[in-house]
């Protein structure tokens, strides 16, 4: 799954399909920036509070998700 938000002003995707725990940290997630295609190495960065929003605006849409998918079973 993929969410389209910003990290510094820059237009990334953040594709969290591979996330094992988005309520906790980032492991899993790609992001990339939407101009150049670069894959950010979010590793070699200090963790900030952009990088916390996005973890929680992926954790949210990730919720979302799932909770949209249970309500269909229905």
């Amino acid at each position: 799954m993929k969410l389209k938000t910003t990290y510094h002003g820059r237009k990334v995707i953040v594709d969290y399909a591979f996330a094992t725990d988005l309520y906790e940290d980032l492991d899993g997630v790609i992001i990339t920036y939407k101009d150049t295609g670069e894959e950010l190495d979010y590793d070699a960065i200090e963790y900030d509070e952009e990088m916390e929003r996005i973890r929680q605006e992926a954790y949210a849409d990730d919720l979302g998700n799932k909770i949209d998918y249970a309500m269909m079973g229905d």
